[in-house]
């Protein structure tokens, strides 16, 4: 199948780029050919210099740094043609200087139709632009890939797993690693491996679109994770057992031991720690530090015990500063009035939105509470202060 859609879409590339030839000049060619002048003098590098500062607006620093990596083949109108085509493909002046920092031997002649092409590719793939522009500034392997060893099979593996040029420039968008590394060696097992566990393309989905990289490693890490997840008694029917895997792979044995280290200090056996992490996993990747806080804080109001913040593991989750100090200041001022008996159970602090919180703790409350509640800032973050109408 994905050997199918790869000659497809070599076929369709090949049939689409016909305007474009890669030149395959000597270096004496390149040294003839652009090292002088018509009139036959040397071309200075402060020509080079000239145009990438005076035309391209580059910095004094970048533009000398460049001018000096060309000075084997000093072509100014040739630099100057390839920055120009750039700057018309959406690349930003930032990002030009960039490329141009990088990858200097792609302003020279031979590797113009290299890098045309290699855009062209991306483009008819469905990447706008201003997506080719970010990719080839910011990972350098993208642009310096071959196309017909390279590029092509990479799009057309993704693709034959994805099944659409949509989605693969959706997860590459998110990392671009995926065109750079082997995926016949790390992805592809990889995600057989998970496939045998029982996890379907639409599960899978989960990892890709949220957490990228964990397809793409070593797949004897994967593997490794797997069996754990497994020993841990993770049911292999759920999610859980992706969010599992995807802890584990992520954490070296090291941090794993750390963690459970840093539970134990706070009091939590072993056993409850891998009861947490069956239950919500994710949790292990909570640092301890904000771990300790929030049980700090949880505890310190007198209402609540250690053994509430196990039974609900998505209590390590959420943040101290804009969720648990505003809400929970909100319900003191509310209980130093007498406006409320009892506090509500964790889970409603832990996990309601701001608008419920809001409408249940505030709003029934508010003439009462008058202008210390209204003035108070009760969060750092816009997104988090209960605003009155």
């Amino acid at each position: 199948m994905i050997a199918l859609v790869r000659r497809n879409l070599g076929c369709s590339i090949s049939k689409h780029s016909s305007s474009v030839c890669i030149s395959h000049v000597s270096v004496s060619h390149f040294l003839r050919s652009f090292s002088t002048s018509p009139e036959g003098k040397a071309v200075t590098t402060a020509a080079v210099y000239d145009v990438l500062v005076k035309k391209h607006h580059f910095s004094p620093e970048i533009a000398s740094a460049v001018s000096s990596d060309l000075s084997r083949f000093r072509s100014p109108e040739k630099a100057d043609s390839i920055l120009t085509f750039l700057k018309d493909s959406c690349f930003s002046s930032i990002q030009l200087q960039k490329f141009a920092r990088s990858h200097p031997r792609f302003l020279t002649a031979g590797l113009e139709d290299d890098l045309k092409l290699k855009i062209k590719i991306f483009r008819d793939f469905g990447f706008s632009p201003e997506d080719i522009a970010k990719m080839s500034t910011t990972t350098n392997n993208v642009i310096t890939s071959s196309a017909e060893k390279k590029l092509i099979p990479q799009l057309s593996t993704l693709k034959g797993l994805l099944g659409s040029n949509h989605e693969v420039v959706a997860l590459v968008k998110r990392t671009v690693w995926y065109m750079t590394v082997d995926l016949e060696k790390t992805f592809i097992p990889n995600v057989d491996l998970l496939k045998s566990c029982g996890v379907t393309m639409q599960d899978l989905r989960i990892l890709l679109y949220n957490f990228p990289r964990c397809l793409l490693v070593k797949p004897e890490v994967m593997r490794k994770a797997v069996e754990k997840v497994k020993e841990i008694g993770v049911d292999q029917n759920t999610k859980t057992f992706l969010y599992a895997v995807r802890v584990i792979a992520s954490l070296r044995e090291e941090i794993w031991e750390l963690k459970m280290q840093g539970f134990r200090e706070m009091g939590v056996s072993e056993c409850e720690v891998l009861a947490i992490f069956r239950k919500m996993p994710m949790v292990l990747c909570t640092s301890l530090e904000k771990m300790k806080a929030i049980r700090r804080l949880l505890v310190a109001t007198g209402r609540y015990e250690m053994r509430d913040l196990l039974s609900d593991p998505v209590t390590f989750m959420c943040s101290v500063e804009r969720r648990y100090k505003p809400r929970l200041r909100v319900l003191e001022m509310l209980e130093s009035r007498g406006l409320i008996k009892k506090w509500p159970p964790l889970s409603s602090i832990s996990k309601w939105t701001n608008e419920k919180f809001f409408q249940v703790f505030v709003r029934p409350y508010k003439d009462q509470l008058g202008e210390v509640c209204v003035g108070a800032k009760i969060a750092s973050r816009a997104n988090d202060v209960f605003c009155f109408s």
